[in-house]
């Protein structure tokens, strides 16, 4: 397991740590936070309790064959009690502890510090200054290899009074070897050399191992030095491990060794050394910025000088196509200040994608660069279709034909337009790739060719530039054998008893060249009236005769001379809807029990008759005194009692009637 530490003067600190470490649990048959380690100092008796500060502890011991324990320490073992004292018994470690914890000043580093229970513990086994720094270190001098010792921590407040908590372990003192590492392989990927050795595992010994240490020595340096700016934790089950570092220099000789250190900071025998070469097998950066402008003839191509140290040259390479086939250009790297390459072997109308490589001394080449895109313009278009010709097939389908005095290199297609004389817009047949000489047109989707339509066709060519060639037309009319379509709707509206205005919607067909207008009187038959061009389509009637009712009819002509169905109109009436004038003059007299009245005729050319009203009161509403109409200017009837009041209206023709007379009564 390996844990990022920050490196100042050779010291080692932690940035991230994880919980107890692995050989702890191990550290005795009891359940206990005692852990003990033997060197040439004593035995190093170490403990992960976290007192308050000021409190501390006192470390008896009682050897096999003794009844009573012993005290070992003459005075109480605790840790820093102010944050001064902290940092001078850390010393040269202080500064790591405070990056660790992200501390600014003295006192929030060691409050901080010791309030992380878990970077604590892990430190207590890394350092034994930290150790002694935190009050979790005593080294037994009393006591040697082979005895058998139970270890009492007793933990005492401020004031040395027990706290009542008590820790006991049971030890036969051992002193231990620390294996030796062994080299298992070595590669780098340029700076960076990756190590991996093996190691024994714990087994359920503690062995003491916490950590390793790897030492690198490049060519012509005498001493080691540190290469893991990691510290590195051994695992109690692990046998293999993997580190990353990183050398100053490429292409030399290093020699590599692999040490395992204990938690009393004793360093094990190094691993047997090895000397690798680390070989520069890293590209140089990819190349960016490169850009491309036409310059005359050619196409020149510029980039920025690469930043590498070692570089060689640089590659440019071509290709037709963005993301594929990309070829060499030079044999040889162009020089490392020469950014710029002139392309004079390019065609016109071909686009062309460059990229760049950077190569270094070693030859490693990087990837490509993005790709820089340049076209060389075409601006000579190709010639003309010749000999344009249409012919309308018995399928119903018109077959264009035509040749091409010569096919350009870079000829692309033929562009095939079509369109109904009078319309503004072509329609393209054929598609954006066709290329052969004759083509099949089936007509306009969905309704193809209209029997008697003309259809204007044009031809271009095109080139891979986008250049077309003058255009040639064609023009073809469809045989016409079907009638057109009848008009739309008939629209009849009178204009008085004088004229009839006629209109019509006009016919679905598009070969219509005028239209034939038909009258009947009533029930008889048609007779034609007149015929109009196909953009006219009304008519002012003014042979109508008031009172008769005429049907109107309008057939469609082609320009193939076929006449289509008739389309009738509703019966029409001529009539006025203007009433005849007031009856005049109404005077009314009496003659031995008969009631006359007579009144002034009204003049008017469709005057039928005269109706008769009457009402008990003059301003009453009148009834008439019989429904038929009379048509003299008088009536007499038989006078009754009742003296009624009366009116006369006057009728037409059309059923319109004239205001009421004045009312008048029988005296």
């Amino acid at each position: 397991m390996v844990f990022r530490i920050l490196k100042h003067t050779g010291i080692y600190g932690i940035a991230i740590c994880l919980a107890l470490i692995c050989g702890f649990k191990s550290a005795s048959a009891q359940d206990s936070l005692i852990r003990y380690a033997i060197t040439e100092e004593g035995v190093f008796i170490y403990h992960v309790d976290n007192p308050p500060i000021g409190h501390g502890w006192n470390l008896y011991a009682r050897a096999d064959g003794e009844d009573e324990f012993t005290r070992m320490n003459d005075e109480i073992i605790s840790g820093a009690i102010y944050p001064e004292q902290f940092a001078g018994m850390v010393g040269e470690l202080y500064q790591e502890l405070a990056d660790v914890v992200q501390g600014n000043t003295i006192s929030e580093t060691f409050i901080r510090f010791r309030s992380n229970r878990v970077l604590a513990n892990l430190y207590t086994f890394v350092d034994p200054d930290i150790a002694r720094a935190l009050g979790r270190l005593f080294v037994d001098t009393t006591h040697r290899e082979g005895d058998r010792v139970t270890y009492r921590i007793v933990f005492v407040n401020d004031l040395g009074i027990p706290t009542g908590r008590e820790q006991t372990a049971t030890f036969t003192l051992r002193s231990h070897d620390i294996a030796r590492a062994e080299i298992t392989e070595i590669s780098n990927n340029g700076y960076n050399v990756e190590l991996e050795w093996s190691f024994p595992v714990m087994g359920g010994v503690d062995d003491k191992v916490i950590r390793f240490d790897i030492l690198y020595r490049p060519e012509g340096i005498t001493g080691f030095q540190n290469a893991n700016d990691l510290i590195i934790l051994r695992e109690d089950e692990r046998h293999s491990y993997r580190f990353t570092f990183t050398t100053q220099e490429m292409n030399q000789n290093i020699e590599v060794a692999v040490r395992a250190i204990d938690i009393t900071g004793r360093d094990g025998p190094e691993s047997d050394l090895v000397n690798y070469f680390v070989e520069d097998n890293i590209s140089p950066s990819v190349i960016t910025g490169v850009e491309s402008f036409l310059e005359d003839d050619s196409i020149v191509i510029t980039w920025p000088v690469s930043p590498e140290l070692d570089l060689e040259g640089y590659i440019v390479y071509r290709s037709r196509m963005i993301d594929e086939g990309y070829e060499r250009l030079n044999e040889e790297p162009l020089p490392v200040l020469e950014t710029v390459y002139r392309d004079r072997d390019v065609i016109e109308g071909n686009q062309y994608f460059y990229k760049i490589s950077a190569i270094d001394r070693s030859g490693n080449e990087s990837a490509l660069s993005s790709a820089a895109m340049r076209r060389v313009p075409d601006r000579t278009p190709p010639p003309a279709p010749e000999t344009l010709s249409a012919e309308f097939m018995e399928s119903g389908e018109v077959e264009l034909s035509w040749t091409m005095p010569e096919i350009p290199a870079d000829f692309s297609r033929y562009i095939i337009l079509r369109k109904v004389p009078g319309d503004e817009a072509y329609t393209q047949i054929g598609g954006d790739s066709f290329t052969e000489t004759r083509i099949t047109d089936s007509g306009p989707a969905t309704i193809g060719f209209q029997e008697g339509q003309f259809y204007r066709y044009a031809i271009v060519a095109a080139d891979s530039s986008r250049n077309v060639s003058d255009t040639t037309f064609t023009m073809i009319q469809i045989p016409d054998l079907t009638p057109p379509d009848p008009p739309g709707v008939i629209y009849v509206e009178g204009r008085g008893v004088e004229l009839v205005n006629v209109s019509w919607d006009e016919s679905s067909s598009g070969d219509v060249v005028l239209y034939r207008l038909y009258r009947a009187e009533h029930e008889g038959e048609f007779a034609p009236l007149t015929e109009l061009q196909r953009r006219i389509r009304n008519f002012r009637d003014e042979t109508v005769e008031p009172g008769l009712r005429y049907r109107y009819a309008v057939s469609a002509v082609d320009s193939s001379g076929n006449v289509g169905e008739m389309k009738v109109s509703e019966p029409y009436l001529v009539r006025s809807y203007d009433p005849p004038r007031r009856v005049r003059n109404v005077q009314v007299r009496t003659d031995n029990q008969q009631l006359h009245i007579r009144w002034e005729p009204v003049v008017s050319d469709f005057l039928t008759g005269y109706r008769v009203y009457r009402s008990a009161i003059a301003n009453g509403v009148y009834e008439p005194v019989f429904e038929s109409v009379i048509t003299e200017t008088e009536w007499m009837g038989e006078l009754t009692d009742q003296r009624y009041w009366y009116r006369i209206k006057a009728i037409d023709t059309f059923g319109n009637e004239s205001r009421p007379s004045e009312p008048v009564r029988a005296q």
